[in-house]
């Protein structure tokens, strides 16, 4: 799997599984450069194409990856409660930093993961969407 950041959706895994799940680009918004926006009207209609796609992918055994949830999260999408408690749960019981170049940094990513996905469990399954990483005070 290709890493490019040290975010959980900052994969190809991820971006593959987007691609598959939602197909053409009914549903994003066109940006110039690099990255994805989903459209207003598509985020609280895209949930079901996920977790269709993740039910017949043998690779996840109907399981949306951790990835694929926080990229949802950060666009904005409505995700359902059960599979927040899921990505949540992962996060927290695996410390996947091994596989980073910088270890260290991908902890406190995951770290704001975890937070990112206690919020959007604290306001029923949607946050709005931002853009890029959400950096802390320190810049880190």
């Amino acid at each position: 799997m290709g890493f490019w950041g040290l975010g959980s959706e900052e994969n190809d895994h991820t971006m593959d599984f987007v691609d598959d799940a939602l197909g053409d680009d009914k549903h994003f918004e066109e940006l110039s450069g690099e990255g994805r926006e989903l459209k207003k009207a598509s985020r609280n209609a895209i949930w079901s194409e996920i977790a269709k796609h993740a039910a017949d992918d043998r690779d996840c055994a109907g399981v949306v990856p951790v990835g694929v949830v926080i990229w949802c999260v950060k666009q904005g999408a409505k995700v359902p409660m059960e599979s927040l408690r899921a990505a949540l749960a992962d996060l927290q019981s695996h410390d996947d930093s091994f596989m980073y170049f910088e270890p260290e940094d991908r902890k406190k990513v995951a770290k704001k993961e975890i937070e990112l996905l206690s919020s959007c469990i604290d306001a029923e399954g949607q946050l709005e969407p931002f853009a890029g990483p959400r950096k802390d005070a320190e810049g880190a």
